[in-house]
């Protein structure tokens, strides 16, 4: 179940901060991705199981938890190989458990409400795999900025004017010049002041 595997990696990557201290922004990266891109099957399973779920689902996740727990403390080197399968997609909902992404797509793609809750992630996810990939290090600066942005873009721009905005989001040039780049631009000035360009 998603919630399970959600649980047990989340668990897994604080201790491998705690292991190998000098990846801690790494393997914070990787679990930030694992929650990022599997963020629809959450919401679709919710929507299934209720919150009741991670309740019956305890015992199973705490098993879970302490057999992959046992492998790092066996070996903190597996710290490094399970953080690169989240971050490469390997242990994503779709490739490690087709036939729950199967029926948990189905529920998802018959639910608008999902989908524009995940529209909204994506918006944060994109904003922060960026900062990381421009060589930021400062996690939390960067999601308490992108969280900021997202929140800028649906808050200054109408559905009309965002759904322009994705279309062209690899077009720089459009996205400077758009009829409504202007308030976005004034409405997002406090959150870039949020990065402190000397600690990123």
């Amino acid at each position: 179940m998603v919630d399970a595997q959600s649980a047990s990696i989340s668990a897994v990557m604080k201790l491998c901060e705690q292991k190998q201290p000098k990846y801690a922004y790494d393997f914070h990266m990787a679990d930030y991705v694992w929650h990022a891109d599997n963020h629809d099957m959450v919401l679709a399973e919710k929507r299934v199981l209720g919150n009741a779920a991670e309740r019956a689902l305890q015992p199973l996740i705490e098993r879970g938890i302490d057999e992959i727990e046992k492998g790092v403390e066996a070996n903190p080197s597996n710290c490094v190989r399970f953080s690169n399968a989240l971050i490469t997609g390997s242990r994503n909902v779709k490739t490690y458990t087709p036939r729950a992404y199967g029926y948990l797509i189905a529920v998802y793609e018959k639910a608008p409400d999902l989908i524009a809750e995940h529209e909204r992630q994506e918006v944060e996810t994109g904003c922060v795999k960026g900062y990381s990939n421009r060589g930021g290090r400062n996690f939390e600066k960067a999601l308490g900025m992108c969280r900021c942005t997202r929140d800028a873009i649906y808050t200054a721009l109408t559905d009309q004017e965002r759904q322009d905005m994705f279309a062209h989001s690899g077009d720089p040039t459009y996205m400077q010049k758009a009829s409504w780049s202007g308030k976005l631009r004034k409405k997002g000035q406090a959150c870039m002041a949020m990065l402190d360009t000397q600690t990123q």
